[in-house]
């Protein structure tokens, strides 16, 4: 999807079914309930790494979810808060020692956090692979207009931000109504790891088809597409009102891809991974 350096082209992946992993509100029906844990905080687990193949993800040595393609998302998983909690990627059916990446997240007491996977085993634009994880601490989506709908943006593409891929330092995200040339900015530009605050979108954003957009420099591309399998025309409010959105790297920033997601191209340096998150952040 990227002709060229300066062009910044996006696709949305379908939610509620992103990827080849069906979810139901924010439950995955393939995903186990994760045995033992409970508490006052909330972990879910986005594969955004478009090299490495299909996965097991584990958290506190817990397969939640198997054989998972890239843009797959967990559901939420109810951990201790106050403690570290560990979260392994493995490659599908290897599931012992580090795997492909390790790492662990501290859980703040009431706090909902998605750990995003991201980099490449095999990146296009370094030598060395880069994979690792970004954790964004999320916001409840509190301004939510009665009646309408709300979204928020997180920076997890490496190669968006490289020097040697995209050479974004900060990228700003935004929307457009029914295509029309105004464009509508969400929060400031992000770095890498950055969010904005969730955003609620004016009456006339609410039931309309809407584009999702990401500036580089001062070139704006658009990429419509269905935001859900149950939405038609990218209207919000869809099933339910609220959309949390993934920028990651395309299977195009890796040279040897995994196939894509439905919605993204192998050509892809790029792609937004969006999810529809029902009530709060805590639709179980």
């Amino acid at each position: 999807m990227f002709s060229h350096i300066s062009s910044l082209r996006l696709t949305l992946v379908a939610s509620l079914g992103i990827a080849a992993v069906a979810l139901s509100g924010c439950n995955g029906s393939t995903s186990s309930v994760l045995g033992g844990l409970t508490g006052n905080g909330y972990v879910r687990v986005l594969d955004g790494s478009p090299d490495a193949g299909n996965v097991d993800i584990a958290i506190d040595n817990n397969v939640v979810l198997s054989n998972a393609s890239y843009g797959s998302l967990t559901r939420y998983f109810s951990v201790t808060g106050g403690t570290n909690h560990a979260i392994h990627i493995y490659a599908a059916g290897s599931d012992t020692g580090n795997g492909i990446f390790s790492g662990s997240i501290a859980e703040n007491s009431g706090a909902d956090y998605t750990v995003v996977f991201s980099g490449e085993l095999h990146p296009s634009y370094q030598a060395a692979a880069n994979v690792g994880f970004i954790t964004f601490a999320e916001q409840p989506f509190s301004g939510t207009p009665s009646g309408g709908g709300a979204l928020n943006f997180h920076h997890a593409a490496p190669f968006a931000a490289a020097a040697t891929g995209l050479n974004q330092s900060t990228v700003q995200f935004g929307y457009s109504v029914d295509n029309f040339p105004a464009n509508n900015t969400v929060g400031t530009p992000q770095s890498i790891s950055g969010m904005t605050n969730p955003v609620g979108l004016p009456s006339n954003a609410v039931g309309t088809p809407i584009t999702l957009y990401a500036v580089n420099n001062a070139t704006v591309t658009t990429t419509p597409g269905a935001v859900s399998s149950s939405c038609s025309s990218n209207q919000i409010p869809c099933t339910t009102p609220n959309l949390s959105l993934y920028l990651v790297d395309g299977p195009a920033a890796s040279l040897t891809p995994s196939a894509p997601p439905a919605g993204v191209s192998l050509t892809a340096k790029a792609a937004l991974l969006g999810v529809f998150d029902g009530n709060g952040l805590l639709t179980q």
